[in-house]
């Protein structure tokens, strides 16, 4: 996916509201993202003509198979990536929210890919180191 800073941070906000297993409106994702209803329609246009969103979505907002799967791996990538910003780097949670989108947004998939299981590990690492020293 070689899309804009936006379309992920509206696609990963789209597929976490999912995982609550309610109905999501344009309303939920304006919300969420502290945005305007036509941002969220315009990106969310962007999203359907790249297949992530099915088209209609004025009523409710139903993710693709293939917008289920790049969800699913941002959400993973997010996590990792984000934790490791807040927890290793010691950023804010503001800042790190926003280094760990622009991250997933501009690096090269394959980098993306081995960068975040790098992040996991470390993390991983971490928490055995912590466990032990209790």
């Amino acid at each position: 996916m070689r899309n804009c800073y936006a379309q992920f941070k509206y696609l990963l906000a789209v597929y976490e509201l999912l995982r609550s297993g309610k109905k999501v409106k344009s309303v939920d994702i304006a919300n969420r993202l502290e945005v305007s209803r036509p941002s969220v329609s315009k990106t969310l246009k962007c999203l359907a003509d790249n297949g992530y969103v099915l088209g209609d979505y004025s009523n409710e907002i139903t993710l693709t198979e293939k917008g289920v799967m790049k969800g699913r791996e941002l959400f993973d990538n997010y996590r990792y990536a984000n934790l490791f910003f807040r927890k290793v780097i010691k950023l804010s949670d503001e800042d790190a929210d926003e280094q760990t989108l622009t991250f997933l947004a501009t690096f090269p998939q394959e980098t993306v890919e081995a960068l975040s299981l790098a992040m996991r590990d470390t993390i991983m690492r971490q928490r055995k180191i912590r466990k032990k020293q209790l």
